[in-house]
């Protein structure tokens, strides 16, 4: 236990048994003698002794005595290099109300030279976490390798490994506190600098590492959403230096992913359906089919950008959840359209089958639109909420303003005037007056 704890203390011992081994191994080889060797190398002074020929160990070659002192001058070497282990290079330092925010702050303290206590506090009542994630770019759980977090809530305090954006099930931290008073929470847990498990992240004293934090969006002492109450930095453990963490950079299948469902639902999607609602004159039809196939394709292609772009698990978050929705229904919405019931001849009524038809592909249609649009919102908030730049935050604000504006001027306008839009959509070849269209047009 103490080698596995304390490795450099092992790395000295073993490379210090390594030099005793070899030594007393070449000083046997060299004197030839089946007394000396018959003993194992650890009991070669034994066997000198047992033997009372000393003289052998003065017709060592010159050969075995370099060998010798060149081993045992290793020592040194040993000791300077298990001193050189990068976790522990340098010592926690103590540290009092580092500020982590408007309503955070953190203390630490070495409790020895392997051990460390970390006190939180929030300045009001609720739930409060903080973590250890791994690299240097802002991240809930290490981009997808872990973050290890403990958390106070409810008067207990769990630890938790989280790589995708839920917690699970945590642990409890045992000699750990969570004290929610009126006005103030405090935790406050210990732990070895080194992981205990592949589950934990090791704390390296002397280099910056991600703590990452959070708290309750409301009052709840409860765990529960922490909303934007979260945050990053970058600390060094040595000195309680404080650095800012780095921003994520999106991914070129992340940019296909946003920039294909921002097409299909801030602009063709939308487009499609106001036109079957709103326009029907002329060749709306075939423009209302082409609109709603190319949102099945951009779907589908973004879809596919993000299931192969990310690394860690997928449709733990609501956005990919209301995602996960819309591509399912967006997939059978074509198909349904396939399988409608015959249209009525003129002058024939519509069968049972063709109005439920109409109903079931109107309402999913418009369930499609809204939850597209709530998730194209939702995935340019998603971005900001996750830390990326702001280069992938303009540029999918950007394509969300360019493909929507023009369909709210469009469906406003179509209330007004439905030929003339239509006209000007190129849905027919002139602007006609409202008299003469179909009954069932003026109606619509």
């Amino acid at each position: 236990l103490l080698l596995h704890e304390h490795k450099a203390f092992g790395s000295l011992c073993s490379r210090f048994l390594l030099v005793i081994t070899v030594s007393l191994q070449s000083v046997c080889t060299a004197s030839a003698h089946p007394c000396h060797c018959q003993y194992p190398p650890l009991l070669y002074f034994r066997s000198m002794m047992c033997c009372q020929k000393r003289d052998h160990f003065s017709k060592l070659p010159p050969r075995s005595i370099w060998t010798v002192a060149a081993a045992f001058l290793s020592v040194p070497v040993a000791v300077a290099e298990s001193r050189d282990d990068g976790r522990h290079l340098a010592e926690v330092a103590t540290v009092n109300g580092i500020s982590l925010g408007d309503s955070v702050s953190l203390s630490f303290e070495p409790l020895s030279t392997d051990s460390i206590q970390l006190e939180v506090k929030l300045a009001t009542s609720a739930w409060v976490g903080i973590g250890f994630s791994k690299g240097t770019v802002t991240s809930m759980n290490g981009q997808g390798e872990g973050a290890d977090i403990v958390v106070c809530a409810s008067g207990d305090v769990l630890r938790y490994f989280v790589t995708g954006y839920s917690l699970g099930s945590g642990v409890s931290v045992a000699g750990a506190s969570c004290t929610q008073a009126s006005s103030e929470t405090t935790l406050r847990f210990s732990r070895t600098l080194s992981a205990s498990s592949s589950s934990e992240i090791d704390i390296t004293p002397g280099t910056g590492q991600q703590v990452i934090w959070a708290f309750s969006e409301g009052d709840s002492i409860a765990l529960g959403s922490h909303g934007g109450n979260k945050g990053s930095a970058i600390i060094d453990f040595s000195s309680g230096a404080v650095a800012e963490a780095e921003s994520k950079s999106g991914t070129p299948l992340l940019y296909l992913h946003a920039i294909s469902m921002l097409i299909a639902w801030a602009g063709l999607g939308p487009m499609g359906a106001i036109i079957a609602s709103r326009l029907k004159v002329g060749k709306w039809f075939q423009v209302h089919r082409g609109l709603q196939s190319a949102t099945v394709i951009a779907t589908i292609i973004g879809f596919v950008a993000i299931l192969i772009g990310t690394d860690y698990k997928h449709f733990d978050s609501w956005h990919a959840n209301i995602g996960l929705l819309i591509v399912t229904l967006t997939i059978l919405q074509p198909l349904n359209a396939v399988l409608r019931p015959h249209k009525p001849s003129e002058g024939e009524e519509k069968s049972n089958n063709r109005k439920a038809w109409e109903m079931l592909h109107k309402v999913l249609g418009w369930l499609l639109v809204l939850a597209g649009l709530c998730n194209a919102i939702g995935g340019v908030l998603h971005v900001r909420e996750l830390s990326y730049d702001d280069t992938l935050f303009g540029v999918t604000l950007s394509l969300f303003l360019l493909f929507y504006v023009p369909y709210i001027v469009v469906a406003v306008f179509s209330c007004v005037w439905p030929n003339r839009v239509g006209s000007y959509l190129h849905l027919v070849d002139a602007p006609v007056e409202k008299d003469d269209l179909p009954d069932e047009d003026q109606q619509q």
